[in-house]
This record gives C-alpha cells, structure tokens and sequence, in this order.
C-alpha cells in the first residue's frame, strides 16, 4: 500500500483515481476496525461498573458511567460517519465536496478521512450556524 507521501506525489490528474481510492478505502476500514474496538472495550466497561454501596462513591462511579456512555456515543457517531465514507468510496463519489462538488483535497483527506465538504464549504456551514444561533 501506498505511504501518504506518495499519495501527497501524486500528480492532480490522479485525484481520486483508483489508486487514491484504494488507499483511503484501506485507511478507513482500519479506522473502522479501531472504533469497533474502542466501542467494544467502552460496551464491556460499562457492563462491568458495579452500583456503589457506599453513597460516596456514588458520584464517581455515575461520572464514569457518563463518560462511558460519551465514549459509546462518539464512536457510533465516529463509525457512522466512517461506513458513510466507505459508501462514498464504492460509489466513486469520496473525495468530492457534497455540497459544492469541488475537490476536498488530499491534505483534508489524510487529516480527517471522513470529511463530506470543503474546508471552504465547511467554513460557510458553521458560519451559517453561528448565525442562525445568534438570530435565535
């Protein structure tokens, strides 16, 4: 498989060729496998946190139910986003802004694999959102 440098090497031509979509395909399949895991390990930690008999150590052991329970959210969130991803790669449509259409780009890519915009498209996104919160 191919290093992200030479995917970064990679002439503009090959933008989203086979070859680039194999790799990314491969890279979030393996970051598919790791929040398995971590979903995995956050599930039987939360089957095995005891009910406290003493009321003191109640709080600690709710606040680590809550931060299991946040571990368990973010990464099926984490994961959905990763399967949504793959599906993109199998339908020739990753790599491309889903709202403008334009390149996402390669260095956007590496640093976060399941990116659907632009960073163009993204800022716009969350400009737009922090209007609408203010006007509210």
């Amino acid at each position: 498989m191919l290093t992200r440098e030479q995917i970064l090497a990679m002439p503009d031509a090959d933008y989203m060729g086979p070859v680039q979509l194999e790799f990314f395909k491969s890279l979030l399949k393996d970051q598919l496998l790791a929040t398995d895991q971590a979903l995995q390990g956050a599930r039987e930690s939360l089957a095995n946190v005891e009910r406290p008999s003493d009321p003191v150590d109640a709080a600690y052991i709710e606040e680590q139910r809550y931060r299991l329970m946040a571990d368990i959210k973010r990464n099926s969130e984490a994961r959905k986003d990763i399967l949504t991803a793959i599906q993109r790669v199998s339908e020739n449509d990753y790599g491309w802004c889903e709202e403008s259409g334009e390149e996402i780009g390669l260095m956007r890519l590496l640093a976060n694999p399941t990116a659907r915009k632009s960073i163009h498209a993204q800022e716009n996104s969350e400009m737009r959102g922090r209007h609408l919160l203010k006007s509210a």
